[in-house]
């Protein structure tokens, strides 16, 4: 979990308009999201693990339990029951909502985090850089 703790900023989205849209966002919100390049703060208390994501359109937190369920409104307006578990070098994030499912695997590669995000067939894949 260590390499994940930090701050990450957005620098290359692919696929994340498509990933938007086969999950059943308008065109409006895919163009509010697309322009959004998000700071992302990973950190870690005891069990909790603690998100900060700082955008344009405000400040998200969320505290959750690596193995454990929890709730949250993605900004695409999905309300998704979430599960993040860690492997040796990588987070696991299952979504799932209105009988659906994503899979994010999210991984430190060259001192940079990647997330790759699966739904269906159509694949997201957001690169952050520490900061």
């Amino acid at each position: 979990m260590e390499a994940f703790i930090g701050t990450w900023k957005l620098i290359e989205s692919e696929g994340f308009n498509n990933f938007l849209r086969e999950t059943g966002a308008g065109e409006e919100v895919i163009a509010v999201l697309s322009a959004i390049k998000p700071v992302v703060t990973i950190s870690q208390e005891d069990e909790i693990v603690n998100l900060t994501v700082q955008s344009s359109t405000g400040i998200e937190e969320t505290s959750f339990t690596l193995g454990k369920e929890f709730h949250v409104e993605k900004k695409d307006g999905r309300h998704c029951k979430v599960v993040v578990d860690v492997t040796e070098d990588q987070l696991i994030q299952v979504e799932k909502w209105d009988s659906k499912e994503a899979i994010s695997v999210i991984e430190v590669k060259d001192e940079k985090l990647i997330k790759t995000t699966t739904f269906k067939d159509v694949k997201a894949v957001q690169t952050f850089q520490r900061v």
